[in-house]
């Protein structure tokens, strides 16, 4: 696909879908109307009756490809490895977790997807004790306690 290529209207490219988070967010979205399609390393665990795409987020040309194929209005970017996930391996995790959002974003930009969205964590606050009675907010400046809430 080429810049500016038309998009599809109700269709919205979820990486991550397969995952507890991106099942939730493709159930939502599908009950606003919208088309969610899954992009995973496994989608054996996405919704039943969605269209799904194997997707490795470290590869960058499997993003492109996937995103060139579904022609999405948005894409989701909910793909992560999580806290003890990233601490076993510290590497590949920083692959997946910083250099994966890099290539989900270099994607949707180079295919013209006009919306990206991006969910981070808690984990980017750190620990609550660490905070006290304050409510945090998205104001507050990050404390991460582990190497998730830095990646994130």
């Amino acid at each position: 696909m080429t810049q500016g290529s038309s998009q599809q209207e109700d269709v919205e490219l979820v990486f991550g879908g397969a995952g507890f988070i991106g099942r939730a967010t493709c159930a939502a979205l599908q009950e606003r109307g919208w088309r969610p399609v899954v992009a995973d390393t496994t989608v054996a665990t996405a919704l039943p009756g969605l269209e799904a795409h194997e997707c490795d987020i470290t590869d960058l040309d499997q993003v492109r490809a996937v995103v060139e194929k579904v022609r999405p209005a948005a894409v989701f970017h909910l793909a992560a490895l999580l806290g003890t996930d990233t601490n076993a391996d510290p590497v590949h995790a920083t692959a997946g977790n910083i250099m994966g959002t890099q290539h989900v974003l270099d994607a949707a930009a180079r295919a013209g997807v006009p919306r990206a969205v991006y969910a981070s964590s808690i984990a980017v606050y750190g620990d609550q004790p660490d905070w006290g009675d304050h409510v945090v907010t998205e104001a507050d400046h990050g404390r991460p306690a582990f190497m998730y809430g830095w990646h994130k």
